[in-house]
């Protein structure tokens, strides 16, 4: 609260009454030290959302990469190695549903595009192992996709249509996907097509 006051005291600091009528007023622009102070000010008592998000990201690429490491360790216990991947899931998850909070205004998902950090979202979605991780990663990028043209345009240039593979039976030596037996993944592909067809 003291910081609003603060805030409060300077911008009013700066107002002088003008009483003639016919006097145009001209605004002059902040010093960059003025912005600084008043940037603070609101960051002190205000959630920067696209920098949380983006630290939640950071917290989930270091985890996986950490927890990739210690799986590929043959000198690490089965114990060891099973009790890293409850961990990383825990703190995945956790941290992609802050994710999903904060880019529940299309501001958000608008200023990762323009940090560059869309791509990194897509390519987590498309190569995570895990089921529930892989589901609320497709659940965000449904999310980030609703109703903006540029978002969009962001997820077709970073091979977004990947997703198609989910609505697709295939059979390989490692691996068989049904999709009735994968029924949660097929609506989470659904749902990100339906995010880049909404809106414009």
């Amino acid at each position: 609260m003291d910081v609003w006051n603060q805030a409060f005291n300077w911008s009013t600091s700066m107002y002088i009454p003008d009483t003639d009528p016919n006097h145009k007023r001209e605004l002059k622009p902040l010093s960059k030290e003025d912005f600084e102070f008043l940037e603070k000010a609101f960051e002190s008592i205000m959630i920067n959302e696209t920098k949380e998000f983006i630290k939640c990201l950071n917290i989930v690429i270091d985890k996986k990469e950490s927890t990739k490491i210690i799986i590929e360790n043959s000198e690490i216990s089965d114990t060891d190695k099973e009790n890293a991947k409850i961990e990383y899931e825990t703190i995945c998850l956790s941290n992609i549903n802050k994710m999903q909070e904060y880019c529940d205004g299309l501001e958000v998902s608008r200023n990762i595009t323009r940090c560059k950090k869309f791509k990194e979202v897509i390519q987590l979605a498309f190569s995570e192992t895990n089921l529930k991780i892989q589901l609320q990663l497709l659940r965000l990028l449904g999310l980030m996709l609703q109703n903006d043209m540029k978002v969009q345009q962001d997820a077709l240039n970073h091979n977004i249509f990947y997703v198609l593979g989910f609505l697709k039976e295939s059979k390989s030596d490692s691996h068989d996907y049904k999709l009735k037996e994968n029924a949660d993944l097929v609506d989470k592909a659904l749902y990100v097509l339906c995010g880049l067809i909404y809106g414009e």
